[in-house]
């Protein structure tokens, strides 16, 4: 008989251990092979039966089989399978057999803490707990497991929760009696949220495990939280008043843990109270990991004043990058009105104020003082302008960066102060900073230097730089304005201009107001209406009234109507910048005053396929006081990129 190939070890030990699964399993609940997701780590689904009675309990499995375990059980887990995990509906559960003494050892795919793990690696070991194998009870506590996370979905309906609380000997030289029994004083002052408990007596619970090595918080569905008490130093004092301030700094660690859990559940109320409890002593806030998770819940929840508390309390932490990180998610996060973002400008700007006035750091507080000016500059470029001048203050090198130079000329530009604006993008070009031409050219055009304008936007758009609609639209109405008029040069009238155009009554008058003021909005907007009753060329005109007055919508459907008919080249520009500056308010126009069709279905699809333009980025540097390299923090991944 010819050699044929063995069928690998590996495949007869998973078959004997979905065997020994099945066999382990209460008569009437289901396995069913996944032949399909094998490769994503499910091998199947177990359906929970009582009585006979389907309860709607699912959840999934992987099955891995072993000759022998040596040491503790595990299996190795590519990141991208768990990743694939989480994003399941129902919970996954690890179970591994043992031929040699037919054990099975499982554990919930989700109660493994992977939080100090390294995620660069392509995976990691899985660890199963010791001792924890299959027995009669176990059916039991996985349909519990299950039920608990299903309570989650109306988590609201299930408070308060049963609090465990328990331990055994000592942390860091404190007893773990006294850690306990603060912790469940803490819980109890919080009788809607938690009921404190010897053994959890709810469906859904919070358990808290106190040991000298490690100390794990559980959730009922959910994951588990590791603290590594092992790591802590003894301390090396009976002083009561050290041991009470250890005390309260544990525990209001593992509050922050709590908190998590409860964020995790959907319970952002109850999380939020939770955490702001611990704002003031616990010791992990300053990681940038456990601070941007609180912020979260705070500005989820409108808890202005506590998310003040927590900045403040950032504030006073030697290293300012968890502080840096929650300013970037202030910035980002839309939940915050614009009286809570007043509020905590005010705490940012007091916060600088104090640390420039004790100058124990005087690097440190120039950073603070660059960065808050970056989260005010949209909403109050005259304190951001304030602060970038006390951060060079603090740190002369400040005057050497580009960027320094470029931003404030941001803020006195939205301030309308563009002959300044223009000098400090002027210096930011000479300087070497990138892509300031359009933004310089922008300047000069509004502080009457159009031919200057004129020449920076064609650099701009012959090195490619003019690449926002904005600017592409600038520079074509400012050439056709010059070219109509003649006008190059100007020193600006804007008020005279308005009091003339009150008493024009004929083209020449609306004419001659453009001698006052070349980008006066209103009489641009008359003169395209007149050229527009007169079927002559009214598409600039439009689009001019539209760019220097940016929120009048009727402006801008009136561009865009007059480049459906006159110049449909103009019409993406005209659309992406319409849609930027007036939103759905366009549309509702449009809608209200019977448009065209055709100018509906291309302002529709605009809004449908094309990404808006993304808002100014709040950009947070990290600069060594006395140099011009800088760190830029990413929100997203919590690096940082060299600049």
């Amino acid at each position: 008989m010819p050699s044929m190939p063995n069928r690998p070890v590996q495949h007869v030990l998973r078959d004997a251990a979905i065997k020994a699964l099945c066999n382990a399993l209460p008569p009437d609940w289901q396995f069913q092979k996944r032949d399909g997701d094998s490769d994503y780590g499910i091998d199947g689904d177990v359906e929970v039966f009582e009585q006979g009675r389907a309860t709607g309990l699912r959840f999934g499995i992987q099955i891995k089989g072993t000759g022998a375990v040596k040491g503790r059980p595990s299996s190795r887990i590519k990141w991208s399978t768990w990743n694939y995990w989480r994003y399941q509906d129902s919970p996954v559960l690890l179970v591994l057999w043992e031929k040699a003494t037919d054990r099975i050892h499982w554990e919930w795919a989700h109660r493994f803490d992977t939080w100090q793990l390294d995620q660069e690696t392509v995976d990691f070991q899985f660890l199963f707990p010791r001792n924890q194998t299959w027995v009669g009870s176990t059916a039991a506590e996985l349909a519990a497991e299950i039920r608990a996370r299903r309570a989650w979905a109306d988590i609201r309906a299930h408070l308060p929760i049963s609090g465990v609380i328990r331990g055994k000997g000592s942390v860091a030289g404190v007893s773990v009696g006294r850690l306990v029994g603060r912790l469940r004083e803490r819980l109890s002052d919080m009788s809607d949220i938690f009921e404190v408990q010897r053994e959890p007596r709810r469906p859904v619970w919070v358990r808290v495990d106190i040991d000298k090595e490690r100390t794990v918080i559980w959730l009922a569905g959910g994951p588990s939280f590791t603290i590594h008490t092992d790591s802590l130093e003894s301390l090396q004092t009976d002083s009561i008043k050290e041991i009470e301030r250890f005390t309260e700094s544990f525990t209001s660690d593992l509050m922050m843990g709590i908190a998590r859990h409860l964020a995790g559940m959907g319970a952002l109320g109850s999380a939020a109270r939770v955490a702001s409890s611990a704002i003031d002593t616990a010791s992990t806030i300053a990681l940038p990991e456990v601070a941007l998770p609180v912020a979260d819940v705070l500005l989820e929840s409108q808890r202005t004043d506590d998310l003040v508390r927590l900045i403040t309390r950032l504030q006073s932490e030697p290293s300012t990058e968890a502080l840096l990180h929650v300013m970037v998610y202030v910035h980002e996060t839309p939940p915050l009105d614009s009286a809570g973002r007043t509020q905590i400008t005010a705490a940012l700007r007091n916060l600088v104020r104090r640390q420039e006035e004790s100058m124990n750091d005087s690097g440190q507080a120039a950073i603070l003082a660059y960065n808050t000016g970056q989260l005010l500059r949209q909403f109050d470029p005259a304190a951001a302008i304030e602060l970038y001048a006390k951060a060079a203050r603090l740190d002369e090198s400040y005057r050497r960066r580009s960027y320094w130079w470029s931003e404030r000329a941001g803020c006195l530009f939205l301030l309308e102060r563009f002959d300044e604006a223009a000098d400090h993008y002027g210096t930011a070009a000479e300087m070497g900073e990138a892509r300031v031409g359009p933004l310089l050219a922008d300047a000069l055009m509004f502080n009457g230097e159009y031919r200057e304008a004129l020449d920076l936007f064609t650099q701009a758009s012959e090195s490619g730089d003019l690449d926002p609609p904005e600017f592409r639209l600038k520079w074509h109405i400012l050439d056709f304005l010059v070219n109509a008029t003649g006008i190059d040069h100007q020193d600006r009238d804007h008020d005279g201009a308005l009091a003339k155009l009150d008493t024009a009554a004929d083209a020449t008058d609306l004419r001659s107001v453009l001698d006052l003021d070349l980008l006066c909005p209103e009489a641009l907007f008359e003169i395209g209406r007149g050229a527009r009753e007169l079927n002559e060329r009214s598409v600039e005109y439009f689009a001019a009234a539209a760019l220097f007055l940016t929120h009048s919508v009727p402006a801008w459907c009136q561009a865009i109507a007059a480049a459906v008919d006159e110049d449909d080249t103009m019409l993406h520009d005209i659309g992406r910048c319409a849609r930027r500056h007036s939103g759905q308010a366009i549309l509702a126009e449009f809608e209200a005053n019977g448009a065209d069709p055709e100018i509906l279905e291309f302002m529709e699809d605009l809004f449908d396929h094309i990404p808006p333009e993304p808002p100014h980025p709040f950009v947070v540097r990290m600069a060594p006081p006395g140099r011009s390299d800088y760190e830029v923090i990413e929100l997203s991944t919590g690096r940082a990129a060299a600049g």
